[in-house]
């Protein structure tokens, strides 16, 4: 409600060298710079008008089990005319499934568990605020101008809550942290990227 769209690319523009905190090839700096241009260029506000607007990078916290856990929602949404919950995430990568909307692409495999874990924690929270689970969970890419949907299923969802619990006791169970090389962990998601001593082959614990 800050900005509006007719002013957005201009805003991104202006901003855009200022806020830049990773690089990579100039190839592809460039190349996503003009999809985000793209893409606010083609962003159809008059969409939201059938959804109230829940929360935007919405702070929440919440427990599985005795486990305290923060997350940031990008987006959460709910239907006017249905009064479902729409949990959504923005994603800069590639959509996750094929053709059939349900058989996740086979060098999209791992990145769709692992954001669908992410969501399906988040799931947690939702139902803790109000009352009930989302109806869909929904990731924009928004480079691609594509989304990735899914419904909720509540299996998946009590199997997210037992991975995590076993993934944490696992973790203070552990005496040898050992180099994990998964591509969604080390090269996505993890913060030491870039100062790694696995990556750089240096060794350590």
């Amino acid at each position: 409600g800050t900005l509006s769209i007719d002013n957005a690319i201009d805003y991104f523009i202006d901003n855009y060298e200022n806020n830049v905190v990773y690089t990579a090839k100039q190839s592809t700096m460039e190349n996503k710079y003009n999809q985000a241009i793209d893409y606010l260029a083609a962003f159809d506000v008059d969409k939201l008008n059938d959804y109230e607007i829940l929360g935007v990078e919405k702070e929440v916290h919440f427990k599985v089990d005795k486990y305290k856990f923060i997350g940031f929602i990008d987006l959460l949404l709910r239907n006017k005319k249905t009064k479902k919950i729409i949990l959504v995430d923005h994603k800069s990568a590639d959509h996750f499934l094929k053709k059939d909307g349900v058989t996740p692409l086979k060098n999209q495999k791992e990145n769709f568990e692992a954001y669908r874990r992410q969501m399906y924690l988040y799931c947690r929270a939702v139902n803790d605020e109000y009352g009930e689970f989302p109806d869909r969970i929904v990731w924009s890419h928004f480079f691609e101008q594509t989304v990735t949907n899914i419904q909720f299923v509540e299996e998946d969802y009590e199997n997210t809550l037992e991975w995590a619990v076993n993934t944490i006791k696992d973790i203070y169970s552990d005496k040898e942290f050992k180099a994990n090389t998964s591509y969604m962990m080390c090269n996505v998601l993890c913060g030491y990227r870039n100062s790694c001593c696995y990556a750089n082959d240096e060794g350590g614990e």
